[in-house]
């Protein structure tokens, strides 16, 4: 009996992740102002990590890529497994982030006039954005552990002989 080959990440997967973020987070800052104290405020350093997680992301997979795409190179299977691993926490992470940070700015937004749930707003964005890159270092990651075909060359190069020799 063989195992089933592994499948990318589906996007409903994802869709689902940054809908239950978006559902905690709300629920979250709705319960915290239900009891009459002050909503959390996204400080800078959160965009600013998950930014630098996201560049993290994309140079692994550029490495990832290199090792997995090289004419006669051997991969230790223990660290591909972990590559993947780790790709699949970047992107259910990354939308889980996602749909929180959207579901947090949009809960302050119709607040605008007032410079607290302003900053919320602005801060809670620009996470948004950090947390898409995530997402989709993430997704490069993933598929930069995409194994090639043993019949295909590496890409650019013909599978077949020459025969002018």
């Amino acid at each position: 009996m063989s195992t089933p080959p592994l499948e990318p990440t589906r996007r409903r997967t994802l869709a689902w992740a940054a809908a239950v973020g978006a559902a905690l987070t709300w629920l979250a800052v709705a319960a915290v102002e239900g009891f009459d104290l002050v909503a959390p405020e996204v400080p800078w350093t959160t965009p600013v990590l998950l930014a630098v997680a996201a560049a993290a992301g994309v140079g692994l997979a550029r490495v990832t890529w290199v090792r997995h795409h090289t004419r006669g190179r051997v991969v230790d299977p223990r660290q591909s497994v972990a590559t993947l691993a780790l790709a699949r926490a970047m992107l259910l992470a990354g939308a889980a982030f996602t749909g929180g940070y959207l579901a947090f700015a949009l809960y302050f937004a119709p607040r605008w006039e007032a410079p607290a749930p302003r900053a919320r707003v602005v801060y809670g964005l620009v996470a948004v954005a950090a947390s898409v890159a995530l997402t989709a270092a993430g997704w490069a990651l993933e598929y930069a552990c995409r194994v090639p075909d043993p019949d295909d060359g590496p890409p650019g190069s013909d599978s077949e002989p020459d025969t002018d020799a």
